[in-house]
């Protein structure tokens, strides 16, 4: 199942195959072994076909995970491209992707933030009256600052070196 990088690294690759055939039919196949290597996974037409079908099946994640991490982004629209997500996902149908909608289905279970968090959204747009099990952790005027809630990740400022990227749905 591929990863959040993965997935962005077969996009690449199956936008620019044929770039990187004509740079590789360039270099000198007697002097290094990973260019030999390249040669012959390029020449193999089942890695063709499975970045083909990454593209194809797969396409939308990064597109998805990059509006997720847009800064100003509604909570409710947040959860709408989740929702979206899901559904593609769930549409596929091949060996890969029952693997994973189950996976990615399981993550969802699994995460009872998130369901807070839908729940909290619903109380937002007026769609949900009874704040269950919510209600006791927050007071109502907590909720307002929930309206932009960032569900995929937070940028922390490390004291060492860089920024940390720490994922939270």
């Amino acid at each position: 199942v591929l990863g959040v990088f993965g997935c962005g690294v077969a996009i690449y690759y199956a936008d620019h195959l044929s770039d990187i055939r004509k740079i590789l039919n360039k270099l000198d196949l007697e002097y290094v072994v990973a260019i030999q290597k390249c040669h012959t996974l390029l020449n193999d037409t089942s890695v063709e076909a499975s970045l083909v079908y990454n593209q194809s099946s797969y396409g939308f994640l990064s597109v998805n995970i990059t509006r997720l991490e847009s800064s100003g982004l509604l909570l409710s629209e947040a959860i709408l491209i989740v929702n979206n997500t899901t559904d593609k996902i769930n549409k596929a149908t091949g060996q890969i992707d029952n693997e994973m909608c189950s996976k990615f289905k399981t993550v969802l279970e699994k995460n009872s933030g998130f369901k807070k968090v839908c729940q909290i959204s619903k109380v937002l747009n007026g769609e949900l009256e009874i704040i269950e099990g919510i209600k006791e952790e927050l007071t109502t005027e907590d909720f307002a600052f929930f309206k932009f809630l960032p569900i995929t990740s937070v940028e922390v400022k490390g004291s060492f070196s860089g920024n940390y990227n720490f994922y939270i749905i």
